[in-house]
């Protein structure tokens, strides 16, 4: 059964959701009907601007998986995606200086192409890791949104650049489905499920490699282009995802009181309270959100020892931090930290 992909009423491009129904259009399944069962359009998908509600979107995915015999229909779907689909985006990739650098202006651009789910770039001393993971207030991706995204922005980047480079793996932190090979034809590198979390990881010497196919010039139009878009785009739901994204710099501010979240959105605390209830979330629940997302960021620094990430948490000590820890993620934050930095 798929999880539940998104929560609030953040916006995707409709590029990934015209690519799915594409992919089902080549299985032979109905389209009209399935746009039908979910209330879309075709004129909505074939807009190039276009952008659906996240829920109508993961509503749209669940369909597509139930009407489909094909496993790895995320996957496919990713592989047909033409070049030039997620427009400056895919032209930011092919003029970046570095691969390294392709990835990094996809991950921080990709809010443009989904309001509800951010691209995080962690630095190992030896490879770099592109996460993928809920943006404050939504519902983490689910493991086929993880499989399009991972495998649209790696095929895209080998094209952008025009190097077949290697990637060391990519993990998801989901059971394993019962046939895996795809996913290794696909990435070309052992792929791994039941991790502590999803990332494709990449050799650091891959990821300082020279892109052939760079215009310098072009690309600082585009930056430019893509900056002024993400500045105007929609950022996640009206109010959750606001919420979120205030509370998360609360925590690393040590402010985390409803009262001064509410006064850096402009509303009383009653009012922020009402709104969030009408929209089905508690206030806690988007603090243990931001706390789960900033925990996996501090433990993968090394040198913070875990009783200072528990303080820089809020947590009035570690036993506490470890029981909400386990709460998460069903590890506690040594063993999350030790299969972090082993890879398993």
């Amino acid at each position: 059964m798929l999880a539940r992909v998104w929560v609030g009423d953040g916006t995707v491009l409709a590029v990934s959701s015209r690519a799915l129904v594409d992919a089902c259009d080549r299985l032979g399944i109905d389209t009209v009907a399935l746009l039908a069962e979910v209330d879309l359009s075709r004129k909505t998908l074939d807009d190039p601007d276009g952008r659906i509600p996240a829920g109508k979107v993961g509503a749209l995915w669940r369909a597509a998986h139930a009407a489909a015999n094909d496993p790895h229909l995320a996957l496919h779907a990713a592989e047909a995606l033409p070049m030039g689909a997620y427009r400056a985006i895919d032209h930011l990739a092919r003029n970046a200086s570095t691969i390294g650098d392709a990835f990094a202006q996809v991950s921080k651009y990709f809010p443009i192409i989904n309001s509800t789910v951010r691209l995080p770039i962690d630095e190992q001393d030896d490879h770099r890791c592109i996460g993928a993971v809920a943006a404050g207030g939504s519902a983490e991706p689910s493991l086929p949104y993880l499989e399009y995204t991972f495998a649209a922005i790696v095929l895209r980047v080998r094209v952008a650049t025009g190097a077949a480079f290697p990637l060391v793996s990519v993990e998801f932190a989901a059971e394993a489905p019962g046939d895996t090979a795809e996913h290794e034809r696909i990435f070309g590198c052992p792929v791994l499920f039941d991790r502590p979390r999803s990332v494709v990881r990449i050799a650091r010497s891959v990821w300082d490699e020279p892109n052939a196919l760079a215009d310098a010039f072009l690309e600082e139009v585009l930056v430019a282009h893509a900056q002024s878009v993400l500045e105007t785009a929609p950022q996640g739901s009206s109010l959750v995802g606001a919420a979120g994204q205030v509370a998360s710099k609360g925590l690393r501010l040590r402010r985390l009181s409803q009262d001064w979240v509410a006064q850096q959105l402009g509303l009383s605390r009653r009012t922020l309270q009402r709104r969030l209830e009408e929209a089905g979330v508690a206030y806690s629940q988007i603090i243990d959100a931001e706390r789960s997302a900033y925990a996996r960021e501090l433990l993968a620094k090394n040198e913070l020892a875990i009783t200072e990430v528990a303080y820089l948490l809020g947590f009035s000590d570690q036993s506490a931090f470890t029981r909400a820890f386990r709460r998460w993620t069903d590890r506690t934050p040594a063993s999350y930290r030790r299969a972090l930095h082993s890879g398993k």
